[in-house]
This record gives structure tokens, sequence and C-alpha cells, in this order.
């Protein structure tokens, strides 16, 4: 039943589905009509914040996912931490994107076709709302009380996380309709690689903060000490963000050269297709996951229908019309920039293809024989090792590279290989590919680092020529810098915590304590604590150095009155770049209390990482020259 509170949903819908048919006949109404569909999308998720807030319990959406003394800040949060919801946000978005695109793209065929698809994928899942997917559905009877919230949900990450990867899939429905609007209107492909390219770089950014906070909400709030476990919704965000590195390390040969225009047009496609894909695997039951929602056949198959269309449009697009395209023809060279970011393509696809197996073979093969596998962490380990290893050292030599290989530029590497030839001896692991890969992750730091030294000539010359020589240098080399120290970075993270790292199981009571690294951990007091939302045993960690104390931490063992569910809530002490990472369990009379400690050296690396390599990707949008220009983080000078 169609109630009043439906009707901004329902105006959406129809407005969508109006806007392609309008622009056969008029700019005129355009843009009025693209503002009226944000502003009702607007309205609607001001509504579901609205009764989310004030307790509404006569809708189901507040029912199932909210209860009176749920804290405001995850009652906020809980609009997005549900499937209705979830969807809404994903139509909100889609909705201020295509507002962007009114305003920021210049009038013509290739804005009018872009916003026309973009328009058509909103209605998809507007119609997908309205029939399956309501936050508005009314409760049947009037509810005092609701059933509370998910407690691993109810973290400050999950506020961040789920908007921030959302920028990132659906700025990917833009790349994809200015791919489908290039091949269909016959663009310039050089305006259009400029124009991609930033709204690429924005997804992308948004794509990699979304993950890197993901996982930062994994380790704080699962309780493992761990940031990845390759679960299969975790891998249904890596896939977009693997196809969408290659794309926007292939558009800068389209941008300059006029090469790979068809190749870009594919993975421009293929990037949002993911994210549709993963949309379908998380929101449609098929998985089962703490990110994923529960199962529900109808739901499964009107957003399969729907993906499968997007998809489907897409690929027979590029099909129809990517014969069209004037191709130019290129001399490759085998040592040049050129070469190297199409092998690096053909690494990130490899690694592409390693997931995506991962992830979807246990699928199909319970789907096809009912038997139920899953496919762990040693087989993406293994198979990414070399993938690492090869990916690091071409981002090494093509430091190095001009982009017609003319030439090679040894002051890149002179003294940073130096450096990481001298680190040898202190870097001891069984383990060849460690090794290889921690001195790859030094050597490219460094040679960054001394590339940037070689190009403002720092002390080569007087101090203000250096620093007019810092102003010089473009937003896009600064990018570049950030976001590949960000991977050394990285990795160096990973490596450390995972070789370096200690684990602790054992029960402790009142004053006992235990020696961690270079640190004495000692449980000071249990306590238990009455909140409004929940009951919980909490510890008092104290963590001394040389017996003085450093620190205090406070894990809690927390019971969920509204839920019914117990969830360890860790404590971390960070010391720099390395954590102390405390959980707590159930008591034993004899023995104590449950307690896991994780050492993880050098941890904090991964963060930094994360946040250079987003950095990187928001500084390639300021990247153009004419900063007057209201487009210019849009566009660029031809």
């Amino acid at each position: 039943m169609i109630h009043l509170i439906d009707f901004p949903i329902l105006t959406a819908c129809i407005l969508s589905i109006s806007y392609p048919f309008v622009s056969l006949v008029s700019y005129r109404y355009l843009k009025v009509l693209t503002i009226l569909i944000f502003a009702s999308t607007s309205y609607a998720m001001g509504l579901l914040l609205y009764i989310h807030i004030t307790n509404d319990f006569s809708f189901y959406n507040v029912y199932y996912n909210s209860h009176t003394n749920k804290p405001l800040l995850y009652k906020i949060s809980g609009i997005w931490g549900n499937h209705e919801g979830s969807i809404l946000l994903w139509i909100w978005i889609i909705s201020f994107y295509n507002f962007l695109l009114e305003i920021i793209l210049d009038k013509g065929d290739l804005k009018k076709v872009t916003i026309s698809i973009q328009h058509i994928i909103n209605f998809g899942f507007l119609l997908f709302a309205i029939l399956v997917s309501n936050p508005f559905v009314k409760m049947p009877t009037v509810e005092h009380e609701g059933l509370g919230f998910n407690p691993m949900l109810q973290d400050v990450g999950l506020m961040l996380h789920p908007p921030i990867l959302y920028l990132g899939y659906v700025g990917f429905s833009v790349v994809f309709s200015l791919a489908i609007a290039g091949i269909v209107v016959q663009s310039d492909n050089v305006k259009w690689a400029v124009i991609v390219n930033k709204w690429a770089l924005l997804a992308w950014s948004f794509l990699t903060l979304g993950i890197g906070l993901g996982s930062w909400w994994a380790y704080r709030e699962l309780g493992w000490g761990g940031f990845w476990f390759w679960d299969p919704v975790e891998n249904a965000s890596l896939m977009p963000w693997l196809l969408g590195t290659a794309l926007i390390h292939l558009l800068p040969l389209v941008k300059r050269f006029n090469i790979c225009y068809n190749f870009a047009t594919l993975l421009s496609i293929s990037t949002f297709t993911m994210s549709l894909i993963g949309t379908f695997l998380v929101r449609s039951g098929v998985l089962i996951s703490v990110h994923a929602f529960a199962n529900d056949p109808e739901r499964g198959m009107y957003l399969l229908m729907l993906v499968s269309i997007i998809i489907s449009s897409g690929i027979l697009s590029f099909i129809l019309f990517e014969n069209k395209v004037q191709i130019k023809q290129y001399n490759f060279v085998l040592m040049s920039k050129v070469t190297m970011l199409l092998f690096n393509n053909v690494l990130l696809l490899t690694a592409f293809t390693i997931v995506l197996i991962g992830t979807i073979y246990p699928i199909v093969l319970e789907f096809i024989t009912g038997d139920i596998i899953a496919v762990g962490a040693p087989y993406y380990n293994s198979l990414f090792n070399y993938l690492i290893f090869c990916t690091l050292l071409l981002m090494v030599i093509v430091l190095g590279l001009s982009w017609n290989g003319n030439r090679f530029i040894v002051e890149n590497l002179k003294f940073s290989g130096l450096i990481t030839l001298l680190m040898l001896p202190f870097i001891i692991n069984n383990n060849f590919f460690i090794i290889v890969i921690i001195l790859l992750s030094i050597l490219l730091c460094l040679s960054v680092l001394e590339g940037y030294c070689y190009k403002i000539k720092l002390f080569l010359v007087p101090l203000y020529s250096t620093i007019e020589l810092v102003k010089s240098c473009s937003a896009k080399y600064y990018s570049m810098m950030f976001a590949h120290i960000g991977v050394a970075v990285f990795m160096l993270g990973v490596v450390f915590s995972s070789i370096c790292g200690e684990t602790y199981e054992l029960y402790m009571k009142e004053n006992s304590s235990v020696n961690v690294n270079s640190f004495r951990v000692v449980l000071s007091k249990l306590d238990l604590v009455y909140k409004e939302n929940y009951n919980a045993i909490r510890g008092k960690f104290s963590i001394l150095k040389s017996n003085i104390v450093v620190s205090e931490i406070f894990p809690e063992n927390r019971f969920y009155l509204v839920e019914g569910v117990r969830n360890a809530e860790s404590a971390i002490f960070r010391n720099w770049l390395s954590d102390i990472y405390v959980v707590i369990g159930d008591i034993d009379k004899v023995r104590g209390i449950a307690v896991k400690i994780y050492y993880k050296p050098f941890l904090n690396l991964i963060w930094i990482g994360f946040l250079l390599i987003t950095c990187g990707g928001i500084m390639s949008l300021f990247s153009s020259k004419d900063k007057n220009n209201k487009q210019f983080l849009f566009q660029e000078s031809y």
C-alpha cells in the first residue's frame, strides 16, 4: 500500500524515468528535473533520519533496527546500517552526483546522454526500493520499543565506512555513464579522457578511503587483531578498486597519446559492473558475513534482474559502438613509461581475476553441487606474494623512465638503492619473498623522495631557488608522490605487523601481569559497568615501561540488553607506530578472566598508507592549471 510518506521516492522515480524522454525534446527543463529529483531523495533521507531519531516504531525500519536507549550517534548511522536504508543512501548519492553533473559538465550531447543514463540507473534502484526495499513500510500494530541494532555495527567506524564506500561505488556509475555516452555520441577521445579521469579519481579516492575505514573498523571491532580477512564481502569492494586503479593508470595514456581508448572504455564499464555485483552479493543475502544482510529471495531476484539489465546494457553498448571509434597507432618501446603502465594494468587485472575466482567459485560450487567450501587467506596470500613483488618492482622501474623510453634517470635510484642495500643485513626472515617485498617497499619510498630532491635540486642551488622549484611542481606530481609512498608504507605495515607480531592467550586475575615485547601489561582491576543499552565486564589494564605506567586501557565484554547478545570491545594502546591490543572474554572462577593480547609492530603504517594513497587521489583532482575556472576539479587544459 502506498502512503503519503512514500511520495518523495515515487516523485523521484517518475521524474528519473522522465528525464531521458524530456532530453530528446529540449534542454530547457533538464536541470530543473535533476534538482527536483535530488530534492525529493534528500527529503526522503531526511524523513528516514527523523523517524529514527524520534523513535517512531510504527515503521518496520525503525522497529527492527533501533530502540529508545540506542545512542543518538548510532541512531543516525542506523539509517544505512540496514538493507532498506542503505539502498536509499545509494539512491541519494546517485541523485547527488547527477546534480553535480548537471552543474559542472558543459552543455552538449555527452552531458545529455551521460545524465540520462544516470537517471535510468537511479530509476532502477528507486523502483527496487518502492517494490521490495521501501524503508517507510508501516507496522500493522503500534509498538512502543524496537528490537535494537547489531552491536558490532554500533561503532564510529560504521558511521563513516558505508557512506564513503558508497560514494566510491556510485561514483563509478558516473564513469560508467560517461563511457557509454562517449562511444554513443562519438566524443573526442582526449577530451573524454580528461573528464572521465577526474570522476574516476574522485570515485577511486572515496573507495580507497572507504576500504581503509572498513579495515580500521574490522581491526578495532571484531576482536581478532587483524585488518583483512579475505571475507567475500571485503573482496566485493576490493574488486572494483583493483579495476579502478587500472583505469586511473590507463586514462593518462588516452589523454597524452590518444591510445587505449577502447580498453579504457571497457575498464570504465567493468569497474561499475563490479560495484553492482558487489552490491548484489551483499544485499541479496548470497553471502553470509557480518557485512551482509538477511537473506530475502524476492529482493535477491529483483536486484539480480536490475544488476543484469544495467551490466548487459553497458556491455551491449560497447559491442555495438566500439568499432566506430577512431584508434590511433602507436609505436610501443619496451622500456618506456607507457609500456610499464600497461604491464601494471596486466598485474592489476591478474589480481582482480584471482580475487574474482576466490569469491565466486564457492558460490557457484554450492549452487551446482550443494557443497559448501571456503576459500581462505592461504589461497590469496600465496598468489598475491608474486603480484606484490612484480608491482613494487614495476613501480620502482617506472620512476626512472620517460614516456617515450629514450632515457633512464639513474639519479632517482642512486642513493636510495645504496641505502636499501645497506639495510639488507638487518632484515632477517626465512621467507625470500618477505625480504624482497620489504626491500622493494623501502626502495620505492626512498626513490620517490630521491627523485623529488633531484627535481627541486635540493642543496644544489640556493634555498630561494629550491623553494621556487617546490612551488613549480604540479599537484599531479605531488599526488603521485603521496600515492606511491603510501603504497610502500602500507606494504611495510602489512609485512612487519604480520611477521613480527606476537599473540598471548591466557587467564589473568587482578594484579597479575604478562610481558609483551618491552612492556608489562598488568590487569589492575575488573569492574561491572551498567549503561543505558548494555552491561559490561570492564578490565582496567595498566601498560608499564621500565616499571612506569605509560597508559591505561579498558577493554569490555558487553551484553546488549535489547539485542540479547554479547560483544567483546577491544582496547588498544598505541606506542607510536605499534599497538598492544587487548580483548577480554568470560570469567573462570578458578583461573580468572580470559584475555587475548596482540602485539602489532608497525601496524599503524597501514592506516598511514591508506591516508597517503587517498590524499594522492584527492590531490590529483586539483591538477588543473586554470584555477580560476569553477570547473577545474573536473576539467583540464588540453
